[in-house]
Order: structure tokens, then sequence, then C-alpha cells
């Protein structure tokens, strides 16, 4: 391969001079160098070379940037970088550090603050899409499994492709995170291995006609055929693998213009391969012979990872094909086969099976987990379709255990992401960051590997939103340990992109950005409250109608429309943690230090002085004192708030338990109280000393119940029928004083509703005012006739008629009240709380056109209509008459005299 590289030397002021094989620079006062290199390789099968030599390669971008000073190269860069990068921001509760990473990753692993902590995770997070702009952009190969930081000729694995997890690792984040543009560079090289891989489809595995496939390992020069030992390179579901996030390219973006004119090919052919390779198993079952679980495990047919992968493909297709109206025959084929693959299995101790037969031993531990694939990135396993693999994938994670090299753990990040336990994929998270992060915070394997940069950045972003499901999942494993926060500019599939913002670990806004104007279905665990959440168009502040479903609300989009959805559900008090070295804790006699990375905050604090002792004050309603049972300890008291509340509490076991509860009390009276904690200075006739020690302390603070502010109320029906009048009374709550005047600002569904008429409810209040500036925007000005009618404390004060618009189908619509502003007699204004309601609309049912109940329609039945004719359901009599409505329109009306006069005619 050739190769070529130029440099340019600019220099302001002083000299440059170039001899001898050397550049020398004298007095200058700024040097700026410019380099370009390139090599005449081409992504051309089988060839790999192009018609452009390096030096012309060269040549080309020197003398674009000849004339360009530093400040201008760099701008441009920073423009083309920061529009990709600020995309997307992140606040777990950190603040920016004030020194520097390498410290930062010290402080997180020893006695870091909490505030320390969240940042570190927050930049190791923006770290790596930083990582994945900088190494995989248009017109370049994809990144490796060093990125592009490969520093040696003879790298680890080659610096290849390796296709049984880790490239597609690489590229788990990019479309959650907003980097959608550096799927380019692999959706391409994918694209560039169908040629080499027919050839291994045809050579290796007897395919005929189209269909490729890859293994283990490959490289940019197509080799596609399996690796030189069948234990490890042996994986035809590699491609299968790899087109998963050709797929997820179209699902996140909906471009089908793009799934047409690129991606479907792709998926196409490589389904084609299965549609060949698949053979029929003794018990009719559709599998892959011979197949192999990476990187463990016999020599099978079968085996869940392949079969997980090759449903996902299947299933990608049919899709695909569906939304282009193509290839009905073939989408025929693919489902039935589909139908009839052999789907992983719950084994005998409660696992999803990695092999068909029953092999799995729960001591395994092996850093590979394929037989979960369909949990992640796959969609196979998971909550709402398949419970019951769903369930048996928990058993299987706790029996592999926590342990691993960089990339192994962070997928499991994903895996418990998935599994919807944030607690301890943030478990993950910090095992990661402890263990197998360099102090660049590069993932080793050990050594260098960039795969687990990726896929924590992934994980993390699948804490706070996932989407595979059919349905737009907010915060689905929020950790304690991120209980306040925010993050912007994530993106779901469908085409939308998520800000959130959330307190106490429940959410507080969500803003759903729709790019495509698809249906919105959002799915949060506190919407299955009443009146939890309201919806509200971004752009105007009007709700937005929304229909409900357990836990899971759905509503239309319009493409570009900005969706504001908040949450009124209150965040719990959560316990906080207070470290030994806090210097709330106030410490008398002699104490020394411990550090242990087993210690809450990798510190404790002891003493073995009869006397000495450790105290600490909180407004809170429940305490807990943290220590370790060890063989050395010995015997303490506890007072709370002066009493004595646990005497001769032993600290005392055979074997060392770090972050042991040692004492507790709940129900405490919401206030001050203080706990003290005192060394005996015995022992029990075991330990080999008398210490006591202290590792934090833990309360639930105290909060006084909030006063209810003064606020509007909005009551009305639940639903209404098409065409019906109906009634919805606005008032007041909590008012501190009486109140002369109100301008009230509603906003309601003018699709669904026409406003009728507003009118008093409360003696001598007037309805000043009640105008429509444009539909569905409705401003009332009220006032007090006189002191004596002042609106104070609870109170109804108007009723709005409205009548329900004709529909075809049952839809919700929205009533609100948008601004509300009193004046009191002092002539001051007071803004107060705003209320909102949904009232669902059913079609109209006709009534029987036999009004009289005699059995037949006649002139009889027309009599009753023509003598109530004109009258509507705000007419006195209506509910004795309305059986004249027969088209329950809400009017008696030439529709029912012809209604019944058609009957009569026959």
């Amino acid at each position: 391969m050739g190769y070529e590289a130029q440099l340019k030397v600019k220099n302001e002021g002083g000299t440059v001079k170039a001899a001898g094989g050397k550049i020398t620079v004298e007095g200058a006062n700024a040097v700026t160098i410019v380099m370009s290199a390139a090599t005449d390789y081409a992504n051309d099968f089988p060839t790999y070379k192009s018609e452009v030599t390096p030096k012309a390669k060269v040549e080309s971008v020197m003398s674009a940037v000849a004339g360009k000073s530093f400040e201008q190269l760099r701008n441009a860069h920073l423009a083309d970088y920061q529009e990709l990068f600020h995309r997307v921001s992140l606040d777990l509760g950190g603040a920016t550090p004030e020194i520097p990473t390498d410290e930062l990753l010290g402080k997180y692993k020893a006695n870091g603050t909490e505030v320390e902590k969240r940042a570190l995770e927050a930049l190791f997070f923006q770290y790596g899409r930083y990582l994945l702009i900088a190494s995989s952009r248009e017109g370049s190969l994809p990144a490796n499994l060093q990125g592009v930081w490969n520093h040696v000729n003879n790298p680890p694995w080659n610096s290849d492709y390796h296709t049984n997890i880790n490239v597609q690792m690489n590229y788990w984040p990019s479309e959650v995170v907003n980097l959608a543009e550096t799927d380019i560079p692999y959706i391409d090289y994918i694209d560039s291995l169908r040629e080499p891989g027919r050839v291994t489809a045809q050579r290796h595995h007897g395919i005929e006609g189209e269909g490729w496939v890859v293994h283990t390992v490959n490289n940019p020069f197509g080799y596609t055929a399996p690796g030189s030992d069948f234990y490890w390179g042996w994986s035809p579901a590699a491609g299968a693998f790899m087109v998963q996030q050709v797929w997820d390219h179209y699902a996140f973006s909906g471009d089908e213009q793009l799934l047409e004119n690129k991606l479907y090919d792709i998926i196409k052919e490589a389904t084609l391969f299965w549609t060949e390779y698949l053979v029929e198993d003794t018990d009719g079952s559709l599998v892959s012979s011979p197949s192999y679980s990476p990187e463990q495990g016999d020599v099978g047919i079968g085996v869940s990872y392949d079969q997980e992968l090759i449903w996902e493909l299947f299933t990608q297709f049919v899709k695909a094909s569906e939304v282009l109206g193509v290839d009905e025959q073939l989408r025929a084929e693919v489902k039935a086969m589909r139908d009839k693959l052999w789907l992983p299995q719950v084994g005998a101790w409660g696992q999803v099976q990695e092999w068909k037969g029953e092999l799995d031993n729960p001591n395994d531990q092996h850093r590979h987990i394929s037989h979960l694939i369909g949990l992640y990135p796959g969609t196979l396993i998971n909550k709402v379709d398949t419970p019951e693999l769903f369930a048996a994938a928990r058993v299987t994670l706790n029996a592999r255990g926590d342990g691993g090299t960089g990339w192994s753990k962070a997928n499991k990040i994903n895996l418990w992401a998935r599994m919807l336990d944030g607690d301890r994929a943030h478990k993950l998270l910090g095992e990661q960051l402890r263990g197998s992060t360099l102090s660049n915070l590069f993932d080793t394997h050990p050594p260098f590997q960039i795969d687990g940069n990726f896929g924590a950045t992934s994980g993390m972003a699948e804490m706070l939103l996932q989407s595979h499901t059919g349905t737009i999942d907010l915060l689905p494993a929020m950790p304690v340990a991120w209980a306040a926060g925010s993050v912007e500019g994530l993106v779901a599939r469908g085409a939308f992109e998520v800000d959130m913002t959330w307190e106490g670990t429940i959410l507080r806004e969500a803003i759903i950005t729709s790019n495509k104007g698809n249906e919105a279905k959002v799915k949060y665990k506190d919407f299955v409250q009443k009146d939890a959440i309201k919806v509200v168009g971004v752009s105007n502040n009007k709700p937005v109608p929304y229909s409900v479903n357990g836990d899971v609300i759905t509503f239309a989009t319009q493409p570009g429309g900005q969706y504001k959805i908040i949450s009124q559900v209150k965040p719990p008090v959560l316990l906080i943690k207070v470290d030994d070295r806090d210097a709330s804790i106030v410490y008398t006699g002699t104490w020394g230090p411990y550090s242990n990375p087993s210690n809450y905050q990798g510190t404790e604090s002891f003493s073995n002085q009869a006397g000495a002792s450790a105290e600490f004050t909180f407004t809170g309603t429940r305490i807990k004192f943290i220590s370790a049972l060890q063989p050395n300890h010995g015997r303490f008291d506890v007072y709370l708030d002066g009493e004595l509340a646990a005497e001769n509490v032993d600290g005392y076991a055979p074997t060392t338990n770090k972050q042991q509860v040692l004492f507790e009390r709940d129900n405490l009276p919401g206030g001050v109280h203080t706990i003290k904690v005192v060394v005996k200075g015995t022992k029990n006739s075991a330990s080999s000393n008398t210490i006591a020690m202290v590792d934090a302390f833990e309360y639930l603070p105290f909060v006084e119940e909030e006063q209810d502010s003064p606020t509007v109320t909005l009551e009305g029906p639940a639903s209404v029928v098409s065409g019906e009048a109906f009634a919805v009374q606005a008032g007041v709550k909590h008012l501190p004083k009486a109140a002369f005047a109100q301008d009230i600002h509603l906003a309601f569904d003018a699709d669904r509703f026409d406003f009728v008429s507003a009118a008093s409810l409360f003696e001598g209040l007037k309805v000043v005012e009640s105008q429509q500036s444009e539909p569905g925007v409705l401003r009332l000005i009220l006032a007090s006739m006189g002191e004596e009618h002042g609106v104070a404390e609870d109170s109804r004060i108007v009723e709005l008629t409205f009548r329900a618009k004709t529909a075809e189908e049952r839809s919700t619509g929205a009533i609100a009240i948008t601004a509300a502003l009193l004046g009191d007699a002092e002539g001051n204004e007071t803004a107060i709380g705003l209320a909102d309601m949904n009232i669902e609309v059913t079609p109209l049912q006709e009534g029987s056109p036999d009004l009289n109940g005699d059995g037949d329609v006649s002139i009889g039945d027309l009599g009753m209509i023509a003598a109530h004719y004109g009258k509507d359901s705000a007419s006195l009599d209506w509910q004795q008459i309305k059986k004249a409505d027969v088209n329950r329109d809400g009017r008696i009306d030439i529709a029912d005299l012809v209604r019944v006069a058609s009957v009569i005619l026959g």
C-alpha cells in the first residue's frame, strides 16, 4: 500500500530553514505546522486500490489549507465538531471539576464526594461521544478496536474489526446520543462487505445466488472468512448482528428514502443468506448449524446467540419490506421461517438457555453473555412481550456476576439497564471506572480497547431513555445515585428528540420534539397516577389532547412540533448518607483514619479509647449507624438525644464485613436529633481488640408539609357524547383573602369542542366579558358587585358551557386554565396556580325512530318531533323530550324529521 505525508511549517516572525533532513525555526513568535497524510487505499473489492495517488490526495488538502491561518483552521474544526457534540447535554448533579481528569478518577476510586463522582460519570458519558465523533466521520473507515488511537505497528488483535460484539458495541450509542452521522462509515463498511461476503457464503457455506456472510474478524481488505480457529473464528451470525445498526439507522430517523436507496438491500441480502443456511432440526424447528456461542462452549446447533440474531434480522426485514411495500412473497416466506425458528427457552434453574440443550452451568462466569443479545441490543427479550424470558435473563445475569474486563462491564451496564435495574447498572458503571479505566479515561480490556468507552456511554443513555418496545420510555432505569439532574438531546426511535429534568429520581418535565410527525407513545411509571401529568404545546402552551393506557400516554404530533409533559408527582424524600470524614461529625478522644475501597467513600475512623465518642446532629425521622463487623472490634453504646438507645453493641465477627448497619431507629419525631456513639473499651473473648469504627451515618430528612398554594380548579364530566352540550365549572381554592376581580385565560381543544356561554356561579359576581380571540382561546373577566361579594377560600365561580363536536371515533380533548390573575381590595394583582382536565368524546349513537314505543314508526312519531322542533339540550324540558333527538346531535331539527319520515316511507 503506497502512502505519502507532507507537512508545512508556517512561522510568525523569525526564520525557517530546511537542510539535512531537518526543519529549523529560529526567532519566531509562533509556528503553525500543517500536516496531511494519505494512502492509495480505497474500499473497492477486490483490489482495494485507489486510482488517485497518495501524492495527489495530500497536495489537494495542502492546497486547500495553504492560505488559512491557525485561527481559521481551528475555528472551522470547532464549528464542525461542536455542531455534533453540543446536541446533547447531561447533568447528573455534578459540578465542573477544577482538578485534572486523572485526579478526578483517583478520587472516584477513593474518597471523592458525590458531586465529584457525578461529574466524572457525566464526563465519561460525553467522552464516549467525543471519541465517536473523532473516530467515525463520513468518508473514513469505521472505528476499530482502538478507534483511531493505535500507536504501535503490532497492535493488539491487529487493530481489526471483531464482529462477535466489539465493533457493534462501538456503535451502540450513536443513534440514541444524537450522533447518527457517525453511523455512516460503519454502514458504508458493512455495505462494502457484501461483495466479498458473497464469496465466503458460496465457498464456505455452499450458498447459491444472493446472500452474504462475515465471521468473527474482518478488516478493510474484505476478509470475511472464518478465523483460523473454529473456537473463536466461527460466527456466521456476525453479519446479522452488524445489520442491527443498519436497521436502527432507519428506526431512529424514520428516513424512508434512505431505507429504500441504501439500507434495504443490505438487510435483504443478509436475510437471503439465512433463508438458505437454516436447517430443520428433528423437532421441526429451524436452526443455525453448525453454530458456536462466543467465545465459549461446544460446537452445537441452534445456539441462542445465532437464533436471537436471526430472529432480529428476519423481523427487521419484514418491517422494512412492509414500510417500502416491496418483496411481498419473500416477506411471507421469511415470516413463515421466523415462526419456525427455535428460540431460547427458560432452563432448568430459571436461566435463559445458552444452548438448545441443557448445557448451562450456574457457576459459569464467562465475560461473554452472548445468549442475552436478544435483551440488548436486541428486542426479543423484554418485559412487555416476553416476560418469562425477561425474568430468566435476570437469573442469567446474576449467575454470571459483575466481574469481567472493560468491555464486558460496559456490556453489563446495558443489559442491567434493559432489565430496568438502574442501581445495578450504576454499580457496574462504578466498577468500570474504578477497575477498567485508564488515567486518560480510555477503557482497558486490558490492554486499551475502545468498545468499553462506547458501551458505557450507550448504557448510561439506556438508563435514561429506551424505545425498543414501541414506546418512548422515560427514565426507565434511574439509579438512586442520580437523584436530580437533566438531559437534553437524546433520541428515541420514531424520530423523536427527548429532553428531561428530574428531581428525587422522579420525572419533573420532558420535552418531546417530533421530527417526522409520528404518533408519540410515551411511557413512564407514574403516568398511572390520576391527574399525574399534563401535556402542552411548547410554542403556545395550549393543552394537547392525549389518551392514557396504564403507564403510557399517546398523542398526535406535527413534524417539528415540540410537546411538554409536566409531571405533578411529588418526588420522594431520599436518604442522605454522611461519611465519617464529614465536618458535621464531632469526635472526642483519640480516633485514627483508615482507608479501604470497601468502605463508604473509601474511609473509616476508629478508636479503642474508652469514652471516645462520635456525635452527629441531623434533622430527620430515621437514622442508621454504619460501621463494620471485624475480628478486632469491641463494644460501644449509642445515645439518641441524650438517652441511652443501645448498650454494649458488639462489632465483632470472625471475618470482616464492610458497610454494616449496626444501629438504626425509625419513626423519630420530625425535627432535630443527635446520635452519639461511645467507645466502651470492652470486648468479647474472641475479639483481638476493643475498636469501635465509624463508616457513615445515614438519615431520612424531615420535610415539613408545604402550605397549599392558591390555585384555580376545573370540574366537569369525564366523557360526553358527540354533539352533546356539557358544563365545566371553574373555581378557586386556598385563597388567603378575598378577591374582587378575576382575569382568567382558558385554552380548549377547538377540534373537539365549541364554546357556548359563561355564567356566574357566585352571588354578586358578574361575568363582565367572555371573549374568544381565536378558536380554542378564551378570556373571562369577572368582577364582584360590592365588598360583601368578595371571592375567598374555596369557591366555584363560573360555569362554562361547551358543546362536543361530531366525532367519528372515540377521542380525548383538553380544557385548561392557562393564566389566572386575581385582584384584591387594595388593587394588588396575584397570579395563582393553574388547572386542566381531559374529557373523552364518544361517537354519536342514534336513537330509535319509534319514539312512542308502540312498535311501529308512524305519523305519531313524526308528530312528537314536530311538537318540539327547534329545541336543544339547553332547553329546560330536555330530559323529557330528548328522545325526539333521533340522531343524538343535541338538537331537534330537520335531520330528525327526515330520519323518521324515511322509515315511514320505506
